[in-house]
């Protein structure tokens, strides 16, 4: 197997192992409300949750090193001494794309590569899930209407994107469930960035009191899956101008077992 293969397949296999952290943790909270006052209970429970935080920075230091570019090897010269004629003669001209791709550096990405429908007359609007297929219709929805879209998969390539787009991003939709940094953890980094980020919530599956704690912290709104494309926009337009004019969402109760994918436009809503 090639080191890409094996760097991919150990990637992958970190991100399983943090959905099953996710879920061990998620029955941490459900057995911390069955514990009561047991002192032996709450023990073991600390111990628990102390082996889970411990295990995801683990699986968080993993995927970091997948995240950072590996270094390039220092390129090394025989020395002089040991090169043959035809090798000290006069080298032919580079091309001048050779010559490009030797001397250009590394080019930070520019917002017509990273925005979609980058001349759409509305807001920018930055979508977090782990879901390709949810990325895509979320973004063909959203351009459809005139919004410029940035879809990111990965937590940290969201956050690097609020990084350099944060002064132009109008609203965040961020799925709670995603791999290494939960919606949480992504809602508290990009509150790091700024303190009045937009954020609506977009899940079919969220600890009741973590969104209730996002709400208290700015929380902008909650959009449950399923959810129509005229729901979608809907939602998206109104939390808009609800940012802008200071409002805050209401309290909302999630629901552990609605499904985690959109419906099909034209399909009814979900009450």
């Amino acid at each position: 197997m090639s080191s890409a293969a094996e760097s991919a397949s150990l990637q992958k296999s970190a991100s399983r192992l943090n959905n099953l952290l996710q879920v061990l943790a998620r029955s941490s909270s459900a057995l911390e409300q069955i514990c009561g006052e047991n002192a032996d209970a709450r023990r073991h429970l600390n111990a628990l949750s102390t082996g889970l935080a411990g295990a995801r920075l683990v699986v968080t230091d993993l995927l970091a090193q997948f995240e950072a570019p590996p270094a390039a090897p220092a390129s090394e010269s025989p020395p002089a001494s040991t090169l043959s004629e035809s090798q000290t003669a006069t080298p032919a001209p580079a091309s001048s794309s050779a010559i490009a791709t030797e001397t250009a550096p590394a080019a930070t990405p520019d917002a017509s590569s990273l925005i979609a429908n980058p001349e759409g007359e509305k807001e920018l609007v930055l979508i977090i899930d782990d879901e390709q297929t949810i990325v895509t219709y979320v973004t063909e929805t959203l351009k459809s209407d005139g919004y410029r879209v940035i879809g990111c998969t990965s937590p940290f390539e969201a956050i690097k994107a609020y990084k350099q787009f944060k002064d132009s991003i109008a609203l965040v939709i961020l799925d709670y469930t995603l791999p290494i940094m939960n919606g949480r953890e992504v809602f508290d980094e990009l509150r790091s960035m700024n303190p009045c980020v937009a954020v609506m919530l977009s899940s079919g599956f969220a600890e009741q009191k973590d969104v209730n704690s996002m709400l208290a912290l700015g929380l902008r709104g909650f959009l449950p899956k399923p959810y129509t494309q005229e729901r979608l926009l809907s939602q998206v337009r109104s939390t808009i101008i609800g940012s802008r004019s200071g409002n805050s969402a209401a309290p909302v109760t999630v629901s552990p077992t609605t499904p985690l994918v959109p419906v099909p436009a034209g399909a009814p809503e979900t009450v």
